[in-house]
């Protein structure tokens, strides 16, 4: 099925990525941690000075070195999950071109309409849940783990919501013209990707397609 085959190929380019992050790690005489840690620090120390090659002003600078602290702070909290998505997102989307370029040779049409009618396990809600009320906790390696794991989750959501409007889209024969303009509004709005989350997590109660779900 189409979510069997997303989560087994993000599976697989996560191992590679693994397995490639460590033996450059090890080549460098560093743990693979530490190395992913230099590389965020370096790309931001970049980043800061070139605006101050830019001209930017000291008090501005000064902001800007402490903002870039905070933004090192929060991808090192979250580049697990980063990781995953990432994988899950480049994985996803090759299917999707597959599945277009499949369908038009006439071939595995049937694939198309699955993927829009695709929806999440429903136990996933209770991880979502579960996940949710740890970052509550005062243990700091659980938080860590409940948070990188509720992004992971969040984000099978989008899918879930992303197929929630391919539905919609190939149910109304929306013009190709507003499709484009639909999905770049989507990918270029924070909010659109938020509200198509929540939209795919409480898919599993409302049912927003109204038809035979295939769970994968």
């Amino acid at each position: 099925t189409i979510g069997k085959t997303i989560v087994s190929g993000t599976a697989v380019l996560i191992g590679v990525g693994l397995a490639v992050l460590t033996i450059t790690a090890i080549g460098h005489n560093t743990s693979p941690v530490e190395m992913i840690k230099n590389y965020i620090e370096a790309n931001l120390n970049i980043s800061v000075e070139t605006y101050r090659f830019m001209g930017l002003p000291p008090d501005r600078a000064v902001e800007m070195k402490t903002y870039a602290e905070f933004i090192r702070k929060v991808l090192l909290r979250i580049y697990p999950s980063l990781m995953v998505v990432g994988s899950a997102f480049v994985v996803w989307v090759n299917v999707i071109l597959s599945i277009k370029f499949f369908a038009s040779k006439g071939i595995g049409v049937s694939d198309r309409a699955q993927l829009a009618m695709w929806k999440a396990p429903e136990h996933l809600v209770w991880s979502v849940i579960i996940s949710g009320f740890s970052l509550f906790l005062p243990i700091e390696g659980i938080r860590f783990v409940a948070l990188n794991l509720l992004i992971v989750l969040m984000t099978i959501y989008l899918f879930q919501g992303m197929a929630i409007v391919s539905y919609f889209v190939n149910r109304f024969r929306v013009p190709s013209w507003i499709r484009l303009a639909l999905y770049f509004f989507i990918a270029v709005q924070q909010f659109f990707l938020v509200l198509l989350a929540l939209a795919g997590l409480f898919d599993q109660w409302v049912n927003f397609r109204r038809a035979g779900i295939n769970k994968s």
